[in-house]
């Protein structure tokens, strides 16, 4: 997104006057990104109506798949395109290798490296006991990454 390019090397002064000339071009929206803004805007909306369909049914599909985990509340988004589940009742649980789930952090590391599913934490956005679950897949990976996240979440102790 943005369509951002660039690289320079040079003395402090000149890289601090080309940061003041960058800052003034990329500022504003390129002309490639304008021109397909006119387009959504004028353009049949029947692909844009299907998406949001679809991504209905994938925020309904993962909150059916979060709810058949024990103890993760979660709030049903209105416009965004993830989850954000409070998994407060696995922080602080062990691994089966002994390592103690501290923060959303460490569950999250855990998830990748056990379930081989990537989560973020939720403390890059205010709420250390979430973790942040993305429905912009298709339906496949979605039942597939949740199913290995319970199964995870199952072998903690």
């Amino acid at each position: 997104t943005g369509w951002r390019v660039g690289y320079l090397a040079g003395s402090t002064d000149v890289a601090k006057a080309c940061e003041k000339i960058q800052g003034q071009f990329t500022s504003a929206t390129n002309s490639i990104a304008q021109k397909a803004a006119i387009a959504a805007l004028l353009g049949d909306m029947r692909p844009t109506e299907h998406m949001r369909q679809a991504f209905a049914q994938r925020k309904t599909l993962m909150l059916d798949l979060l709810r058949l985990i024990p103890d993760v509340p979660c709030v049903e988004p209105d416009g965004a395109f993830y989850l954000f589940p409070d998994m407060r009742m696995y922080i602080g649980k062990k691994t089966l290798s002994g390592e103690t789930l501290t923060d959303a952090t460490a569950l999250c590391m855990f998830l990748l490296n056990e379930a081989h599913v990537s989560t973020v934490s939720g403390t890059a956005f205010g709420d250390p006991n979430c973790v942040r679950l993305s429905f912009a897949n298709n339906t496949e990976n979605i039942e597939r990454g949740m199913t290995r996240i319970r199964t995870a979440l199952e072998s903690l102790c």
